[in-house]
């Protein structure tokens, strides 16, 4: 009962903090004159958007008992923690201090890449079954970055639009954006070598607690 009152609170705000960015982030988007259609594709663009997305449906796939072979893998929990991760760093680390949010975008910000990360990364650590997931997998956890920074040259090289400023191909150049795109799967990597890493270390402690 704890782990399903987490998965629909959890759920719940993830989805709010979707939608309503939804609902503010396409007028913006039209207001810079782009149709209805490019603004909602230019918000699915951002791969903050997409993972918070994934997150809220891993949350479903356990509140709502889907028998989905990836939503329900220990495995791919645990890559979604990775994913979700990456989305904080990369933001704390890169993007807060190129912009300056204010009111609710500001509330959004904190939202998406703060707050439902620390809610994914503690329901990963307290309900996920540990144990499970192999460093083998972790270059298969890559996978997902590698498309999607695929995806987005080959749209921004059709429209000009770049969600973020180091994959921006225009203003920086293609061997600039391949080093960043190199650099940040390569963090990726080892970052998801440490969660396999903890989350064997898990494992090992919830066995010798059953010992004990």
């Amino acid at each position: 009962m704890i782990r399903k009152g987490y998965e629909l609170l959890a759920g719940a705000f993830g989805l709010w903090a979707i939608i309503t960015q939804f609902i503010v982030s396409v007028p913006a988007f039209m207001a810079k004159d782009m149709s209805a259609a490019g603004a909602v594709v230019q918000f699915l663009s951002f791969f903050t958007i997409l993972t918070n997305c994934a997150v809220v449906l891993f949350y479903l796939a356990g509140l709502l008992n889907w028998k989905s072979a990836i939503l329900r893998s220990p495995k791919w929990q645990t890559a979604m923690a990775l994913y979700i991760t990456i989305v904080c760093f990369i933001y704390a680390a890169i993007l807060a201090d190129i912009w300056e949010p204010e009111g609710i975008f500001r509330t959004l910000d904190i939202s998406l890449h703060y707050v439902a990360p620390i809610l994914f990364v503690l329901y990963w650590l307290i309900f996920v079954q540990h144990g499970e997931a192999a460093y083998a997998d972790t270059p298969k956890w890559v996978l997902p970055g590698l498309a999607y920074t695929v995806c987005v040259l080959i749209r921004g090289a059709i429209t000009g639009l770049y969600p973020y400023p180091f994959l921006d191909a225009g203003a920086l150049g293609y061997l600039a954006v391949t080093r960043n795109i190199v650099f940040l799967l390569f963090f990726f990597f080892i970052v998801g070598l440490a969660y396999v890493g903890i989350d064997h270390l898990l494992a090992a402690l919830k066995t010798r607690t059953r010992e004990l």
